[in-house]
């Protein structure tokens, strides 16, 4: 009998997920077999979860709350592409108070000039940064297509799937243990970039309030980071030689420069040699059927 998404979340530990599959009559003959059984699991359980979203008519903007070390860390979960963003920068501006930090390339998303812009792109592959780049080039034409359906209301559904749900191949305690132990996951550049800015806010100021923009599917993450420290000591000090540096945005490096944008000219040049593409296709048609 598969597991519910309800089930999945009222544990936090491989142990204690492992215990519920142990009380149903599951029977394990080796660490993959778990693995490969809750993968198969979990997959199922999102199903009916993300179905449920596409019914959602309105989000309410509330930040995950994480108290530790005398510190209320408030972590708002944002879609990166969202073109509702002057909703919630309003909803940022007006509504808390507090130190602020945000994701990097997320600061407009609100319009304090004070805002805290973490780094978290260095300790990014190359090869995602760059896929970056290409991203970014592919959603601004998007908007430009004249097939291109209106996302407005699909950006706010995105938005009202729960955010333990967008990790797909696991629960984010079966993929932050995989990382921890082998260095090893399908999610290991999100779970980086989310071990970074907890460790920057950690160490930057001593503010007994904070409040963190970032895409959605790294809160969770960042949560139990914040609530249990990575025995990734690499990352870590990254981190805090970036949070000592005391400045409102952070220098790019020219790794996280360069990268998006060969990937951007890389996804330009495609797109413009695909239009030539069909346009020599139709002339020719055209020129044949003359």
């Amino acid at each position: 009998m598969s597991l519910t998404f309800t089930e999945f979340c009222s544990v936090q530990s491989l142990e204690d997920l492992l215990s519920i599959y142990l009380e149903k009559g599951h029977v394990f003959r080796d660490e993959k077999s778990l693995l490969d059984r809750i993968h198969h699991d979990w997959t199922n359980a999102l199903k009916p979860v993300h179905h449920e979203s596409l019914k959602t008519e309105k989000v309410i903007l509330t930040p995950r709350i994480v108290k530790t070390g005398g510190v209320e860390y408030r972590l708002f979960g944002i879609n990166h592409v969202d073109t509702h963003a002057h909703l919630w920068r309003e909803a940022f501006q007006n509504s808390f108070s507090g130190m602020w930090f945000c994701e990097q390339n997320l600061s407009h998303f609100t319009s304090s000039k004070n805002i805290i812009e973490i780094p978290d792109h260095r300790v990014i592959s190359s090869s995602k940064l760059f896929y970056a780049g290409m991203k970014a080039v592919h959603n601004a034409l998007n908007d430009f297509l004249p097939w291109r359906v209106d996302d407005g209301k699909m950006q706010m559904k995105v938005n009202a799937i729960p955010e333990e749900a967008l990790n797909f191949d696991y629960p984010v305690y079966v993929s932050r243990r995989n990382y921890e132990l082998y260095r090893k996951d399908t999610m290991s550049d999100l779970i980086k970039c989310s071990i970074f800015m907890a460790e920057f806010m950690r160490f930057y100021n001593n503010s007994s309030v904070k409040n963190l923009i970032c895409g959605r599917a790294h809160s969770c993450y960042i949560e139990q980071y914040l609530l249990q420290r990575s025995n990734d000591r690499g990352i870590i000090t990254v981190a805090k030689e970036c949070a000592s540096q005391d400045r409102s945005m952070q220098r790019y490096q020219l790794k996280e420069l360069a990268l998006p944008l060969l990937g951007a000219a890389s996804a330009l040049t495609a797109t413009i040699g695909g239009v030539y593409g069909v346009i020599h296709i139709v002339k020719t048609m055209i020129d044949f059927v003359r």
